[in-house]
């Protein structure tokens, strides 16, 4: 295998696949049949050390939720820098922070 695809845990290893799910079932159905079995993972029993059970996507789901809500969290270093910036080109510094 070349270099360039070697990793520190191996080789890399995706599978990637897309259905018509009309061509097996209806897509109502199924959708039903996908959201039991989605409550059915985030009810199973929590891992000793957390909090919860969360399945794919989920967290990513929940950040842009709450960026959508609050805004994007910037690093201080970086709300420093605009206000630097700002000061330095004498435009109003709009974050007001």
């Amino acid at each position: 295998m070349p270099e360039r695809m070697a990793t520190p845990y191996g080789r890399y290893r995706h599978m990637v696949a897309a259905y018509d799910i009309d061509a097996f079932t209806e897509v109502s159905t199924f959708n039903s049949l996908m959201e039991e079995w989605m409550e059915g993972l985030k009810n199973t029993p929590v891992a000793p050390g957390h909090e919860r059970v969360l399945v794919p996507g989920q967290p990513e789901d929940e950040t842009y939720k709450e960026r959508i809500q609050s805004g994007i969290p910037l690093h201080p270093e970086v709300i420093d820098w605009f206000r630097d910036i700002c000061t330095e080109l004498e435009v109003p510094f709009p974050m007001g922070v």
